[in-house]
């Protein structure tokens, strides 16, 4: 009886290092459970920063890149009859820009152009620089031209008025989700 007791006591302390040692693994385990949960949420948040940076780095930047003033020559005659404004729009991202519209418009001023001036849009139709649903693919280029009389260049190259243009073009990137871009100088 006695060693019973003793075999008891023994198997007492086994007992009691064994559930102590449970409740340090329940612990750890509920300690090992809370740091994967932080480096979980982590990794989340690195892949939303990574997707955020390579959308920026990638998506189509869409920039004036040239205006160049050309003669418009009478088809038989060759005499200049006035002049075109050739405004590019260049794609300095590495991805396409989409569903691409240009608006572009010309305006003569004795002046300074007005502070109060609101910057029409030309109207659409006819011979009218509007550019439709166009795509500019990466370091591509889209193409606005307008056309100024031979009276309104010479008026102007007589200081007599100034000429302004101005225009916007708006498109979409390839990344899902993103608003509308839009470019507009003058």
């Amino acid at each position: 009886t006695e060693e019973l007791v003793k075999l008891t006591d023994r198997q007492n302390i086994i007992t009691s290092i064994e559930a102590g040692l449970l409740v340090l693994a329940i612990f750890f385990s509920a300690w090992a459970s809370i740091a994967a949960s932080r480096a979980a949420r982590a990794a989340d948040k690195v892949v939303e920063i990574t997707s955020g940076t390579a959308e920026r780095q990638l998506r189509a930047y869409v920039a004036q890149e040239i205006t160049t003033w050309t003669p418009l020559q009478h088809r038989d005659t060759k005499k200049i009859i006035g002049y075109n404004l050739t405004i590019q729009w260049k794609n300095c991202g590495s991805t396409p820009a989409r569903r691409c519209r240009t608006r572009f418009n010309i305006g003569f001023f004795k002046n300074t152009i007005p502070t109060n001036f609101d910057y029409p849009d030309p109207p659409t139709g006819g011979s009218s620089p509007v550019t439709e649903k166009a795509h500019i693919g990466p370091n591509g280029t889209l193409t606005n031209i307008l056309e100024c009389t031979l009276a309104e260049a010479q008026a102007a190259g007589r200081r007599e008025t100034k000429i302004y243009a101005w225009g916007w073009v708006e498109y979409d990137d390839i990344f899902e989700g993103t608003p509308r871009r839009r470019t507009e100088i003058c």
